[in-house]
C-alpha cells in the first residue's frame, strides 16, 4: 500500500510498485534508470550491514545517490561511482536533481560503476582476494 506522505503529496499517479521481479526484470528495470537512489542514513544499522542491491546497482551501470554512510560511502567516493549527498531530504533531492541535469556527469559515474562491479566486485575477483588472503595466511 502506498504510504500517507505519497498519496498526500500527489505522488500516487506517479507510483509503480512492480513487487517480485525476477533477477533479469529487475536488472531491467535498474538498466531503465537514469540515476539509483541508495538512501543510507548514518544509523548504527547501516554503518554494520551491506546492502545486496548496491551490487545490483553496480551492474546496471547507473550512478547512485546515496549518503557518506558506513562502506558504501566511502566506495561510492573513492570509485567516483555517483554522488554522497545530505541526510536533508531537500539537499538529497536537489543533489539527484543536478545528476538529472548533468548527463556528461551521469555517464561517467555509470561508466564507473559498472567497470567497478566487472573489475573489483565480480565473483572472481572476489573469490581471487580471499584466496589470496588465505594464501596470506598461510605463509
Amino acid at each position: 500500500p502506498l504510504s500517507a506522505e505519497v498519496i498526500r503529496d500527489g505522488l500516487n499517479k506517479r507510483w509503480i510498485q512492480y513487487g517480485s521481479l525476477s533477477i533479469s526484470e529487475n536488472g531491467n528495470l535498474l538498466a531503465a534508470a537514469d540515476v539509483l537512489l541508495l538512501p543510507y542514513l548514518n544509523k548504527s544499522i547501516n554503518r554494520g550491514r551491506f546492502p545486496n542491491k548496491f551490487g545490483d546497482f553496480l551492474a546496471a551501470g547507473r550512478p547512485i545517490v546515496s549518503h557518506p554512510t558506513g562502506d558504501i560511502g566511502g566506495l561510492i567516493d573513492r570509485e567516483k561511482l555517483g554522488v554522497l549527498s545530505s541526510e536533508d531530504p531537500e539537499v538529497f533531492a536537489g543533489d539527484v536533481l543536478n545528476l538529472l541535469d548533468s548527463r556528461n556527469e551521469r555517464e561517467r559515474s555509470g561508466l564507473h560503476a559498472r567497470r567497478f562491479a566487472e573489475q573489483k566486485w565480480s565473483w572472481a575477483s572476489r573469490a581471487r582476494e580471499l584466496s589470496d588472503f588465505y594464501s596470506s595466511l598461510l605463509s
